[in-house]
């Protein structure tokens, strides 16, 4: 028994000597993957690679689109200052026109009764020559008569001349008159067909800047829709102002937010990513009819100023900055409010169409919308520094 016991326990000591002195197995390679998952998976990649290079594409589209707009922006702002420069011009050459035209109608309806005053002088002094010398004489105090009558016509000659010469200068204004209205309706009609070909080109150009705006801009609708519930919810126009305040101070602060997390591009803080104001201009050209301060129609203080427009005429930026509102607000009308830098904002109400949305970048000059076309309009323009109304001439020069 005790033999058998000890050859188990040699047995056992055997095999565990040889389990632990004995190689591992090799570690098995993987089992190849089978066709379809293999076949999936390049599919897979190249999907990927295809999704890469569309979008790739897509950057580029959009940088070149921004390019492009740029580009367009500033066709746009030199165009538009031709085109206001070309209803100045027209408006002054109307303006001339009407003024000769009234001149004419007074001079030709004075000539005329001039003509009727003389004719009878004329006729009258014709009857005296036809009577013979014999018969004046022979007539009872005929001598006495005769005299008075010389003594009457020397005095009367003289005036009868100067109002001969009178009317010889008044002819002759007359036919100047005519030369030169005939001269200004040329001009005003080689003007209106310059001024139609512009404003043909900047319509162009407007639906050129708005396609390439939506494929550089993708949020516009958004922000449009949040304005529009700004407008329903404002009392006032200050209490709209407020609001845009608040919503810039929100969007400043996601910039200063995403401008920290991305350390690889500079911080700077509180900087809003606005465009240079460049030199401060009016919205349209025109005549002012209120200024700030004045008294308007109702006796109140006007705020802003009161343009007469010529019909149709072109509302641009009063200087470059960022649209944060569009559309109808109160009595105000078709309205923009437009932020430039150092807390200004411009206030553009008036319009007929708007030809801007929330959120576009503006140069100085640059369209934002019209005048109707029946008749000359009324503009209004005000600007705010920090929410408060304050002199456009701060910002606009030779403005008195």
């Amino acid at each position: 028994m005790i033999r058998l016991m000890k050859h188990i326990t040699g047995t056992v000591m055997v095999l565990l000597f040889l389990s632990v002195a004995a190689p591992l197995p090799a570690r098995s390679e993987p089992a190849p993957m089978p066709g379809r998952k293999a076949e999936a998976l390049d599919q897979l990649n190249a999907r990927l690679k295809q999704e890469e290079a569309r979008a790739d594409a897509m950057k580029e589209k959009a940088q070149s689109a921004e390019g492009d707009l740029q580009s367009t922006r500033n066709e746009m702002s030199k165009l538009t200052a031709e085109v206001q420069a070309a209803e100045s011009a027209m408006t002054t050459i109307e303006t001339r026109i009407k003024k000769l035209q009234t001149e004419k109608d007074s001079l030709t309806s004075r000539l005329e009764k001039d003509y009727g005053s003389i004719s009878e002088l004329i006729l009258a002094l014709q009857r005296i020559r036809r009577v013979p010398t014999e018969t004046l004489i022979m007539r009872p105090g005929a001598p006495l008569e005769t005299a008075q009558s010389a003594m009457l016509l020397q005095g009367i000659l003289p005036a009868i001349n100067t109002r001969v010469e009178t009317v010889t200068a008044d002819l002759n204004r007359l036919e100047d008159l005519r030369t030169s209205l005939e001269k200004d309706r040329k001009a005003a009609q080689d003007a209106s067909a310059d001024l139609k070909g512009k404003q043909a080109k900047l319509k162009t150009l407007l639906g050129k800047r708005e396609a390439l705006y939506r494929q550089s801009q993708s949020d516009y609708k958004d922000q449009a829709e949040a304005v529009t519930r700004m407008a329903a919810e404002a009392q006032s126009l200050q209490d709209l102002m407020g609001k845009i305040a608040q919503a810039e101070k929100r969007a400043a602060a996601q910039r200063t937010a995403q401008a920290k997390a991305n350390p690889t591009k500079p911080f700077r803080k509180n900087e809003p990513d606005l465009p240079k104001a460049g030199d401060g201009r009016m919205p349209a050209s025109g005549t002012v009819l209120v200024h700030f301060g004045q008294n308007d129609n109702i006796g109140a203080k006007s705020e802003g100023l009161k343009l007469k427009t010529r019909p149709g005429a072109i509302v641009s930026a009063p200087m470059g900055g960022i649209v944060r509102f569009t559309g109808q607000f109160k009595n105000y009308g078709n309205m923009v409010i437009i932020e430039h830098q150092k807390g200004y904002h411009s206030l553009v109400a008036g319009m007929s169409r708007i030809d801007t949305v929330v959120g576009r970048r503006l140069n100085a000059g640059e369209p934002v919308g019209s005048m109707g076309s029946g008749g000359s309009g009324t503009l209004y323009y005000e600007l705010r520094h920090d929410g408060k109304p304050v002199d456009p001439s701060r910002k606009i020069p030779g403005l008195s």
